[in-house]
C-alpha cells in the first residue's frame, strides 16, 4: 500500500468529498456514504466495510497504518485541504468513501429478532435506536420507506459505527406486505406504542414467541395505525400520567433491553 499525496486542493481524485454536505443525498442513491472521524473508521475496518478510499492527515495515516488494506486507495493531505475540500473544519482529519448494500428477507436466512423501523425520519433517532439495538443484541434492522436511511451520515454518526456491524433490510412499501409476510412465517409482530390498548412491557416479558419483529414508529405520529391493527402484542413502557411518551430513541434503549432478556439470543449477553 502506497499512499497517495495531494497537494492541491483541485485534484480531481478528491472529488467525491467536495463539499460533503450538499453530495450527500446524491451519493446515497448510489449505495454510497462519506463518513468522517477516527472512531467510525475504525469500526469500519473491524467490520470489513466496503472502504473505496480514505482521505486522512499523515498523523491519522500512521495511526492505521497497519490496519489499511492494501486494495484501498488511500489520500494524503494536510488539514487545511482536507477541510477546505470537505468545505467545513473536520476534528479529525479523517474522511472515507463507503459502499454499502441492503440485506435481503429470505425465507430460509432469517434471523429470530428483527427491528422494525416506522415512520422515523430524524436522522439522530435511527442512529440511536441501531445503536441501542446492536448493544442489545438485535442486529438485523428493517426500515420502511417513509423512514431516513440508517446509512445517512449523521446516522451513522450517532450509531457511533453501529451500523457497520449490523444487517440493514430496506423495505420499500409502507411495511404491511412486509410484516404480513414476517407474520405468516411465524413472526410476532411487536409495536412499541402507548395507546389505550396496549399492556405494560413488563407484564409481558417471558409470554413471547421466539421469533419477534420489534416496531417503533415516529415521534409525532407513533406506529401507523394499520401496523398496529396487524400487531400480535401492543406494548408501552409504564411512566408517570403526566407524560405521555418518551423520546423514541429513548424508549428503544429500554424496551429492547427488558425485550433481550425474553427472547432468545444464541448469545448470552448478561
Amino acid at each position: 500500500m502506497i499512499p497517495i499525496s495531494i497537494e492541491d486542493i483541485r485534484d480531481e481524485r478528491l472529488d467525491v468529498y467536495r463539499n460533503i454536505r450538499s453530495n450527500r443525498s446524491a451519493l446515497l442513491v448510489e449505495n454510497r456514504t462519506i463518513c468522517e472521524g477516527k472512531i467510525l473508521l475504525e469500526q469500519a475496518l473491524l467490520t470489513g466495510a466496503d472502504i473505496q478510499s480514505i482521505l486522512l492527515s499523515k498523523d491519522m495515516f500512521d495511526i492505521f497504518r497497519e490496519q489499511l488494506s492494501t486494495e484501498t486507495v488511500i489520500y494524503i493531505a494536510e488539514k487545511d485541504i482536507i477541510d477546505e475540500v470537505a468545505g467545513y473544519k473536520l476534528r479529525k482529519s479523517i474522511l472515507f468513501d463507503l459502499s454499502f448494500s441492503y440485506s435481503f428477507l429470505k425465507e430460509d436466512e432469517l434471523p429470530e429478532q428483527l427491528i422494525f423501523l416506522n415512520g422515523i425520519i430524524n436522522f439522530e433517532n435511527v442512529g440511536s435506536i441501531i445503536r441501542n439495538a446492536t448493544a442489545f443484541g438485535f442486529k438485523d434492522i428493517i426500515f420502511d420507506s417513509k423512514t431516513c436511511s440508517p446509512f445517512y451520515p449523521r446516522s451513522i454518526v450517532v450509531s457511533r459505527g453501529s451500523v457497520f456491524h449490523s444487517k440493514v433490510y430496506q423495505c420499500n412499501d409502507s411495511g404491511i406486505e412486509t410484516l404480513q409476510f414476517l407474520k405468516d412465517l411465524g413472526y410476532n409482530i411487536v409495536s412499541i406504542e402507548i395507546n389505550k390498548d396496549s399492556k405494560s412491557i413488563l407484564e409481558s416479558l417471558g409470554n413471547l414467541k421466539n421469533r419477534n419483529v420489534i416496531v417503533f414508529g415516529s415521534e409525532g405520529e407513533g406506529v401507523d395505525q394499520t401496523i398496529l391493527d396487524l400487531s400480535d402484542k401492543v406494548l408501552h413502557i409504564p411512566m408517570d400520567t403526566s407524560i405521555n411518551s418518551i423520546n423514541v430513541a429513548a424508549s428503544s434503549a429500554i424496551a429492547l433491553f427488558l425485550l433481550s432478556k425474553s427472547v432468545n439470543f444464541k448469545q448470552n449477553l448478561f
